[in-house]
């Protein structure tokens, strides 16, 4: 004060002499001193030291990338420096103090994670996870294979899997299907009703072998 007056700096400090804004991202890290004339006839000078400090290297890293409700490691963070604050994108549940993820109660999907410093310098550290999960398997137990597309194949609607294999059996023990793509089933159109025995193998999404053995009656 007085307003109006104009600013400077020592060498080196960027800075606009009408607003006295400094330009942070084009003057190097240091001590400077910012002078500030008042304007009229009986002009006057007054100055204030200002140090421009270094960006804080922040890092935030996870134990994986894709993790598995169904079992597996828990997302666990390694945020430097420690004292930050998390936050995740829409839909993520995640401890703003920890980091810690809610795993069952966050909607599969990939989610951007952010650990934000403290200090008079804060700044921010991303990463990207994906969160999957394998619903219960549904396993029908009657088949009705008339073309109404109800209960016309035999189709356990599980995702995420890998090595499935799926085999199906008559009552006396042969073979009739067999088949590895999760999405597709067997169509009993061509065989007789009664009923069948499968067997059902996959490694869910956290890597763990599945195995069922179950039965189901084919109507006609």
């Amino acid at each position: 004060t007085p307003a109006g007056g104009t600013f400077s700096g020592s060498a080196g400090l960027i800075i606009n002499a009408s607003t006295g804004a400094v330009n942070l991202t084009q003057t190097p890290v240091g001590t400077y001193t910012v002078s500030y004339t008042s304007p009229g006839t009986c002009s006057a000078t007054t100055t204030t030291p200002l140090t421009v400090l270094p960006p804080q290297s922040v890092a935030l890293v996870f134990n994986g990338t894709d993790f598995c409700k169904a079992g597996g490691p828990t997302p666990t963070p390694t945020a430097v420096p420690a004292g930050g604050t998390f936050s995740g994108s829409v839909g993520l549940l995640i401890n703003t103090s920890t980091g810690a993820i809610d795993l069952l109660g966050t909607p599969n999907g990939t989610y951007t994670v952010t650990y934000t410093s403290t200090g008079q310098c804060p700044a921010s550290a991303t990463a990207r996870l994906t969160i999957k999960g394998n619903p219960p398997p549904v396993y029908p137990n009657v088949l009705t294979p008339n073309g109404d597309k109800l209960n016309d194949q035999l189709v356990l609607k599980i995702a995420d899997v890998q090595n499935y294999s799926l085999q199906v059996f008559n009552r006396w023990g042969r073979q009739v299907y067999e088949g590895n793509n999760a999405t597709q089933g067997w169509d009993p159109g061509t065989n007789s009703a009664g009923m069948y025995y499968y067997l059902v193998q996959y490694n869910d999404c956290a890597g763990q072998l599945r195995v069922a053995r179950n039965w189901v009656e084919v109507v006609k």
